[in-house]
């Protein structure tokens, strides 16, 4: 089921949501990841900020952005999108409070989002351990589309290639016909 299938009724997106969540988390933790015991909390931990795509980016393809923030302590944090420097509030959906062995906390919040030429997102974070907003940058990576004047030279190249050839075994084929035909004038020696 994709997430857009799952948008249509909201118990079933965010049952998704969790379920992903959950193995991700199992997942980061097997792989030694940032929910494993290193140290018991200070009076405020600073939080770290990711982003990231659920699926690989394709221009006009509907997507969900991710915004996981991890390591911080105390559990009172502020989580909002931006769009190119707008808030965003439609279809943001964010994760309870989890706990990690630590003793830190990390938490998700989901964008849904359809990736445009241009459009860049943010996620700002708001936590006591922070002088300032955090704001993490994302915009898509993708290829930049060829265009019709690259793609003509191209062929245009690639047609002169084909007819060089043509001409070059044209003539191999003649000098190859007069040596076989000068061998029999001369006979054998």
């Amino acid at each position: 089921m994709t997430w857009m299938k799952a948008q249509r009724a909201p118990s079933a997106s965010l049952l998704l949501i969790e379920n992903w969540l959950e193995k991700w988390l199992n997942g980061k933790a097997q792989r030694g990841g940032p929910c494993l015991p290193h140290k018991r909390p200070e009076l405020q931990e600073v939080p770290e900020v990711t982003v990231f795509s659920v699926d690989p980016v394709e221009l006009g393809d509907p997507n969900m952005l991710i915004c996981y923030v991890d390591k911080f302590w105390p559990p009172m944090i502020t989580i909002k999108w931006l769009k190119n420097g707008q808030e965003v509030v439609d279809g943001v959906v964010e994760t309870i409070f989890y706990l990690c062995q630590d003793h830190t906390f990390c938490k998700f919040s989901y964008l849904p989002f359809i990736p445009t030429w241009g459009d860049y997102y943010d996620c700002r974070v708001e936590h006591w351990g922070l002088s300032k907003a955090l704001l993490k940058h994302w915009e898509p990576q993708v290829p930049l589309p060829v265009s019709e004047s690259t793609e003509t030279l191209v062929c245009a190249l690639g047609l002169a290639m084909d007819i060089v050839d043509i001409i070059v075994g044209t003539v191999l084929i003649i000098k190859a016909m007069k040596m076989k035909s000068a061998r029999k004038v001369q006979g054998p020696l």
